[in-house]
């Protein structure tokens, strides 16, 4: 899996961070240059992971497609690139809808995939999710040693 990620803040670094931290399988990783000092650290994290000159060449060099910049400029940036129809596209602008997002990005094509990122954090979605909190093993065992340190980590309280 070739993926690229359009954008390279918050989001962005806890997706790849995670990915690399667990082992996630992938062929290559490609990151914006918009934000050079965030995308420099997460290259260091693998050797599969690159900052590319531009967002059009993000998109050349991946298959999966994540887009990670702020709703304001999410169309003046998208309506840059040329997708295809091979790019299958992974949102996570809060606030942009799918028909926007369709409309911004019209040569996707019927492939293209889109999945939006709610604005929640991840231990709010656990903690609200029945499933998960109704099965207390897991929910002791699993998510209530981690806490939050900031907005954007998580670390693992000591047991």
């Amino acid at each position: 899996m070739r993926l690229g990620f359009i954008g390279t803040g918050i989001i962005t670094k806890a997706v790849v961070t995670g990915m690399c931290r667990f082992g996630v399988p992938f062929d290559g990783i490609s990151l914006s240059p918009r934000n050079p000092n965030a995308a420099a650290e997460l290259a260091t994290l693998d050797e599969r992971i690159r900052v590319c000159a531009s967002n059009q060449e993000v998109l050349e060099n991946s298959d999966v497609v994540c887009l990670a910049v702020v709703p304001q400029i999410a169309s003046e940036v998208l309506g840059e690139l040329e997708f295809g129809s091979r790019h299958h596209i992974v949102s996570f602008i809060a606030g942009i809808s799918l028909a926007e997002l369709r409309r911004v990005i019209p040569q996707a094509g019927s492939r293209a995939q889109f999945r939006c990122q709610p604005s929640l954090r991840a231990r709010e979605v656990l903690q609200s999710a029945p499933q998960m909190t109704s099965r207390k093993p897991f929910f002791r065992r699993w998510v209530k040693p981690w806490r939050w340190t900031t907005n954007a980590s998580l670390t693992r309280s000591p047991q």
